[in-house]
């Protein structure tokens, strides 16, 4: 599928609840910034508070749909109301090992990504097309 622009994300999952749907697979979406749209691609990590060592961005999906009628399932998120937009996902790839934040904090590309400088700390980030395919690259070796 082609899109004439696209978004890619880091999408931060810091709750338990948000990682077990994520690792049972039958729930996928997301609250990303209004920007979003269909096609846009978006990496998931999971921190160390959820995650122990699994720590890390661990899969990359697609936006297939946006839901307004789900839209009340995001307002918990962000720190302004009505600034995210759910989203449902589909599953492209699921890393063998996650892609954690030192090792991006020692990629030269990506150590300067607001991403790795804040710490991951906000629900998602906006990030280049060439930031999202050298993530990816490190993911699927």
């Amino acid at each position: 599928m082609y899109y004439e622009y696209m978004n890619y994300w880091i999408g931060v999952i810091g709750t338990k609840q948000t990682q077990v749907r994520f690792q049972e697979g039958n729930e996928l979406w997301f609250c990303l910034p209004r920007k979003a749209s269909i096609g846009d691609e978006i990496l998931l990590y999971q921190t160390k508070k959820v995650a122990k060592a699994m720590q890390g961005i661990f899969a990359s999906y697609t936006v297939v749909r946006l839901d307004p009628e789900k839209q009340t399932l995001c307002k918990k998120y962000g720190i302004h109301e009505g600034a995210l937009v759910y989203v449902d996902l589909l599953v492209r790839n699921k890393f063998r090992n996650t892609i954690t934040l030192d090792m991006l904090k020692n990629n030269d590309q990506l150590k300067m990504m607001s991403f790795v400088r804040r710490n991951a700390q906000a629900t998602s980030f906006n990030i280049s097309e060439s930031e999202y395919q050298t993530i990816l690259e490190m993911g699927t070796r």
